[in-house]
């Protein structure tokens, strides 16, 4: 084993060349924060040493969610045959980096049971927690607050001005409906560290406590602040784009113009999920709004899907496939998901693959016209809506398609 020559910021120590210990840090803060893919840094970290496993296993990770997967797969085959030079807490961490990306559910029991060592390994907590983490996918209802309560459960393990932790810890209140304590420990977290990571839990605060005004006027302040070169701009304009639809302002030309200059993936991609669903999400609500998307975002979004998500299995990506392929109405685009959903659902067996069976139906229903049909549909979904995953205002998508569907039958 490498002589222990660093240690992160909670004091756990890492097998590395001291040259690359502040960019592997710096890396990660960047990760932590949502302001920067951190993989430049770690880059430098591996470069610096190539023999350090953490490092590399990280590096895989954050290139693999940001779209590149074969370089992020083989940083994370390089991290497993190296990991023998690792602590033992980074050996564990370097084999949960690499479970989470194929088997979501091990890796949940040995991420819990890895917490219970060193409950300060935010590169572990972090694979638990957030809208895309693991508790969010593992087809629980209580998985809100399950996170609540896992973040609870070891809050005085961390310090007490713990930027991260407490941004998330205010995400994770907003989630299970603590809403006005979501938004006064999200304003302590930006007090801490000005991130995207705190904007965003303020953000998603005033999103549930529908101050719809009050967090339009915060999120154009932060973007066109600091806010203007953070990873995170892209959601945040999303975040500004549903106060507005909440509010029902903005004509077609605006929400055209919203999307060509601040949505496309053309001018703003920090992640391909967040890239992706924010822009079908956004898509999907002009078309509730009784406003047609132009055709070549629609077509722009369907191509960058066929990159990112050609494949089923991920909920939270399959409501917005069922959206987007809804908007198109290419019929043999349309079957081959309904038929692929399906197989996916008979294979799995599960709640959440006959959820997404059933959104798919109503959500092409909605798209020709078929109200009726749609709310039938959607009326008993509402309430298994929570096994998407996601946030509670992304998940919104399936209720305010159910209330315009509603909407549209009343009108005639």
């Amino acid at each position: 084993m490498m002589a222990m020559t660093g240690f992160d910021s909670y004091g756990y120590a890492l097998a590395a060349d001291p040259a690359a210990v502040p960019h592997f840090l710096a890396g990660l803060a960047d990760a932590l924060s949502f302001d920067a893919s951190g993989i430049p840094a770690l880059e430098a970290s591996v470069a610096a040493d190539p023999g350090f496993p953490l490092a590399h296993a990280f590096l895989g990770r954050q290139q693999f969610i940001h779209g590149q997967r074969a370089s992020g797969r083989a940083a994370m085959k390089r991290a497993l045959t190296l990991n023998a030079a690792s602590t033992k807490r980074e050996a564990s961490t370097v084999r949960l980096l690499d479970l989470a990306m194929e088997d979501r559910e091990a890796a949940l029991v040995g991420a819990l049971e890895h917490l219970e060592n060193w409950p300060c390994d935010v590169i572990v907590f972090s694979l638990l927690i957030g809208p895309f983490g693991l508790f969010s996918s593992s087809g629980r209802r209580d998985w809100r607050e399950v996170s609540l309560a896992l973040m609870e459960h070891y809050r005085s393990a961390l310090p007490a001005d713990d930027w991260w932790f407490v941004s998330n810890l205010s995400f994770s209140q907003a989630e299970a409906g603590q809403s006005a304590q979501a938004l006064e420990t999200g304003q302590y977290a930006l007090a801490l560290k000005e991130t995207g990571l705190a904007v965003h839990s303020i953000s998603h605060a005033q999103l549930e406590l529908g101050m719809k005004d009050e967090g339009l006027r915060f999120a154009h302040n932060w973007l066109a602040g600091s806010g203007g070169n953070s990873d995170m701009r892209h959601h945040i304009n999303w975040h500004a784009a549903v106060f507005e639809f909440d509010l029902k302002t903005g004509d077609a030309g605006h929400l055209h113009r919203h999307f060509a200059d601040r949505m496309s993936a053309a001018v703003c991609d920090p992640m391909p999920l967040s890239t992706f669903s924010d822009n079908a999400s956004f898509l999907w609500r002009m078309a509730l709004r009784g406003i047609v998307p132009p055709p070549e975002t629609v077509a722009e979004t369907l191509a960058y899907m066929d990159r990112h998500f050609a494949f089923s299995g991920f909920a939270f990506a399959d409501l917005h496939r069922i959206a987007i392929t809804a908007l198109d109405g290419g019929v043999d685009r349309k079957d081959a998901l309904a038929r692929d959903l399906r197989r996916q659902c008979e294979q799995e067996g599960t709640e959440t693959g006959q959820l997404l069976v059933t959104l798919c139906d109503a959500f092409f229903a909605f798209a020709e016209g078929r109200y009726r049909a749609a709310t039938a549909l959607l009326a008993p979904a509402l309430d298994g809506a929570v096994l998407l995953g996601g946030s509670n205002p992304q998940r919104r998508l399936v209720a305010d398609t159910f209330e315009a569907a509603n909407a549209r039958l009343s009108n005639g």
